[in-house]
């Protein structure tokens, strides 16, 4: 009985594992000065549809931000800050805010995203530019959030900004 105790509670930890296995992808524009970014407010989006995966993306993120130096702040911050959930296979990435912002020194118009995509994105307020993007596919799902599900986002959003600030080239 203890064994088989022992090889359910592996396969739950290889389970958990598998789930938050996200590959994750950091664009930034290398060109910037991040350390004159200081402050930042959350500013549209596309959030995710239950309101305790949101809350749990919103305070993973402020979490990093934090950890990084930067303040929330109500008025004039340095850098907007939002996210996209992509849940379903049907659903594109374009720029964010019908065009309005564009990926520093590319051109960004659409791209098909994984199924459990989730974008962040960190937008220069003075030049409407996306300077750094990081994205973790696989690791959403629809399904009802469980304690572990919401601590391996959480997880998983640190991962995403191990590279903020990016190096200069």
């Amino acid at each position: 009985m203890r064994t088989l105790g022992r090889i359910l509670a592996l396969g739950a930890v290889l389970v958990v594992t598998t789930v938050f296995a996200a590959e994750i992808s950091i664009d930034a524009d290398r060109t910037v000065e991040f350390a004159a970014f200081k402050t930042y407010a959350w500013k549209g989006g596309t959030p995710a549809a239950d309101a305790s995966v949101n809350s749990a993306i919103v305070a993973a993120v402020d979490e990093q931000l934090a950890a990084k130096g930067l303040k929330k702040a109500e008025e004039a911050p340095d850098l907007y800050v939002h996210y996209h959930v992509k849940q379903r296979a049907d659903v594109k990435i374009t720029d964010w805010d019908e065009g309005k912002f564009k990926l520093a020194n590319r051109n960004i118009t659409e791209s098909w995203a994984k199924v459990g995509t989730l974008v962040v994105d960190l937008v220069d307020v003075k030049t409407g530019t996306v300077v750094w993007r990081a994205a973790a596919s696989g690791t959403l799902k629809d399904e009802t959030p469980t304690p572990e599900f919401l601590a391996g986002l959480k997880r998983t959003v640190g991962l995403m900004f191990t590279q903020y600030p990016p190096k200069k080239s």
